[in-house]
């Protein structure tokens, strides 16, 4: 009697997700090709999958593993044992991708001094959270990037202290508000970057808990009106008809009350009968209650470049693409301010030109400096004596009176 043949499982790398930070990666000069060997940051920014995820994975026979810089996702893949190997490897995954599937992963902070290096709105935003996907089709090289593509600068917009903006072929950072932009964006307004994409404003939606409520702006009695929600794949996951009542005042707003109980996390539109009237990102888990954002990862979806996709369809069959991802945050630029207890002797004449002279006790950087966890260089005092880098415990954000933002300082006491 012959003995049962064992069975090889085989898992390959398909999905990797990598989450950069320029305060430790010391704001490179070019986008980097590869991860230093020494970059860790699992235990500040981490990825957790959500429960549909964590149950599609199981279905699909995908394992999910953090790493060092973010993710792993290892697909288990057929054997090639006994079959000719072609010169470029592809894998056939055991269990096919025959229909969309949405990935969704929750990014945790658990540094509490986060928002002080890195350069993301300071404003309290605990009714938005920020958004990463793959139909941004994102690409720039070699790189595809989570986030949405930057906007390209704009004459006569209206820019925020550490707005990111494209530019000729370069990112720029603003290093002070702007109320209209001019034809030509001014040297002594902008930080020059080389060109990438950072995590920015247009990465943030409503965070959406269970209960939504709106109002029809104007409805008649006996109207019926069609809400439905659809996902990142079109498909509608929620539908409800209302009738106006006969005693609603003719042509008054409707308050409306939709119970999203079961939905599952991810980015989803509202619309009334065909118009999209909401979008937000539905957020009701308990680790989601404290989440900087959601990563939404699509299978077999129309709206994914095939080139930038995990997997493709090959003779009915999946097949792997093995794809890098990336969300990069942008460190915080702010301006460093030395106060020293007693007179420090700098005077106009002798203080660097990296500092402009505030009093005889105080000055501070003419620019924003982006933080870094090993700055490239010290600066020097007016005697030429290296001065100390401020650590990221304690910004000071100094506003206006309409309690905008205009300058951010970090202090350092001498």
């Amino acid at each position: 009697m012959k003995g049962r043949l064992a069975m090889k499982i085989i898992y390959q790398k398909g999905l990797t997700l990598e989450l950069w930070h320029d305060f430790y990666l010391g704001q490179p000069s070019v986008l980097p090709a590869f991860l230093p060997s020494d970059y860790s940051i699992l235990d500040r920014i981490t990825l957790i999958p959500s429960q549909d995820c964590d149950r599609s994975l199981r279905n699909l026979r995908w394992v999910f593993r953090p790493q060092s810089a973010g993710a792993n996702l290892f697909v288990d893949v057929q054997d090639h044992e006994g079959s000719t190997r072609p010169s470029t490897e592809t894998f056939q995954t055991v269990v096919s991708v025959d229909r969309g599937y949405r990935l969704c992963f929750w990014l945790m902070v658990s540094d509490r001094y986060f928002s002080n290096y890195t350069n993301l709105p300071l404003a309290n935003a605990r009714r938005q959270i920020y958004y990463f996907s793959n139909q941004w089709n994102n690409r720039q090289g070699n790189k595809t990037f989570l986030s949405q593509p930057l906007p390209a600068y704009r004459p006569g917009e209206r820019y925020r202290l550490g707005q990111l903006v494209t530019h000729g072929g370069n990112t720029l950072e603003a290093l002070r508000p702007l109320e209209s932009a001019p034809a030509v964006p001014n040297p002594d307004d902008w930080a020059v970057l080389p060109a990438s994409q950072y995590v920015g404003e247009g990465d943030r939606l409503p965070r959406q808990r269970r209960y939504w409520r709106g109002t029809i702006p104007s409805a008649n009695p006996g109207d019926l009106v069609s809400l439905r929600v659809q996902d990142g794949n079109d498909t509608i996951v929620f539908t409800t008809e209302i009738v106006i009542p006969d005693r609603h005042a003719a042509g008054d707003a409707f308050p409306v009350s939709l119970d999203f109980a079961s939905l599952s996390p991810g980015r989803y539109q509202l619309l009334q009968q065909e118009e999209v009237i909401d979008e937000f990102v539905f957020a009701d888990s308990p680790e989601a209650q404290t989440a900087l954002g959601l990563v939404e990862i699509f299978l077999e979806s129309d709206r994914v470049n095939p080139e930038v996709s995990p997997t493709r369809r090959q003779n009915q069959q999946t097949v792997l693409q093995p794809q890098t991802y990336v969300i990069r945050f942008k460190n915080r630029a702010t301006r460093w301010r030395y106060r020293y207890q007693r007179p420090h002797g700098c005077t106009l004449t002798n203080l660097p030109d990296d500092f402009t002279l505030i009093d005889d006790r105080t000055y501070a950087t003419t620019r924003p400096i982006g933080l870094r966890q090993r700055p490239d260089r010290r600066l020097v005092d007016c005697q030429d004596s290296l001065l100390p880098s401020p650590t990221v415990t304690q910004i000071k954000p100094e506003t206006d009176e309409d309690r905008s933002i205009v300058q951010i300082f970090s202090d350092v006491y001498l």
